[in-house]
């Protein structure tokens, strides 16, 4: 679920690892889960049908907290809802800060994978009584028409390139070479990630105007969606003019779109193809 459905940058992985957890800890009304498949489709139905806003997820590893403690977390969680995150998590070590979900997700974010899990689920039933061949792999395929922009990368690039959802089977393992040293080379470049890089200047410079999505398990394309808030024009001022032109009456400043798509090639020249803008989803 987090390799290919979840970009950790938005959810992050121990917050996925201990709703997995949940699941084995409060599996009730079922049994936990024995086999990999079924907890698969228990977390979907976690993400799908949790109302976070009025359920904490309380973890009672190694049974450390005694009932009088969860009932405290409780109280506490629903006295206190407006100032805690989105998902709230409570661990032993951890039973009122919900560190690991500070950060991510957010609310917007809990309400698209809850989206995404459920239509996740659909498939994944319809497969299941289906007679003919199935292809299990297009729960993991995403839909990229919400998207505002989609940022097209060159795939030998794409150090990652070999653990996409679609990769042909023949080329699903990376042959390495054996190494060879060069007159002249100097230290050999390992874990370098251009594509890593690159979103990583992205979400420095741009993530007050746009939130950037990525399949770090091989994906060739950065789907963008511009903030609400970074599309309504502004007053004139010097905390505005950054990626901002004037309105057409020339009274307020609006997201200068063109100036950051251009800046989007710039920065990931060599990396980037192509980049499509949806027509209509900005100004």
């Amino acid at each position: 679920m987090s390799s290919q459905l979840l970009d950790p940058h938005h959810f992050p992985e121990m917050c996925i690892e201990l709703l997995v957890a949940s699941l084995y800890l409060m599996p009730e009304p079922y049994q936990p889960p024995n086999q990999p498949q079924l907890g698969f489709f228990r977390f979907l139905h976690l993400l799908a049908h949790t109302n976070w806003q009025t359920e904490p997820v309380i973890l009672n590893l190694n049974a450390e907290m005694t009932r009088e403690d969860i009932l405290e977390i409780e109280t506490w969680f629903h006295s206190h809802r407006s100032t805690l995150p989105p998902l709230f998590l409570s661990t032993p070590y951890d039973k009122k800060n919900s560190i690991w979900t500070k950060e991510a997700p957010s609310l917007q974010i809990l309400i698209r994978a809850a989206m995404l899990a459920g239509e996740a689920l659909r498939v994944i039933e319809s497969l299941l009584f289906s007679a003919i061949k199935s292809d299990w792999k297009q729960i993991f395929r995403p839909s990229l028409e919400a998207f505002d922009v989609l940022i097209h990368l060159f795939p030998k690039l794409n150090s990652r390139r070999y653990e996409a959802v679609d990769v042909k089977s023949d080329k699903s393992n990376c042959q390495l070479q054996s190494y060879l040293k060069e007159p002249g080379e100097k230290i050999p470049v390992t874990g370098f990630n251009p594509v890593n890089c690159f979103l990583a200047e992205l979400r420095e410079n741009y993530s007050d105007y746009a939130l950037f999505f990525y399949d770090m398990y091989g994906g060739n394309i950065i789907p963008v969606l511009w903030k609400p808030s970074a599309l309504l024009p502004k007053d004139f001022k010097v905390s505005h003019i950054n990626c901002h032109k004037p309105s057409k009456d020339g009274s307020k400043v609006e997201l200068n779109v063109d100036a950051i798509i251009d800046d989007f090639y710039i920065l990931g020249k060599g990396v980037v193809s192509t980049i499509d803008v949806k027509s209509g989803s900005a100004l």
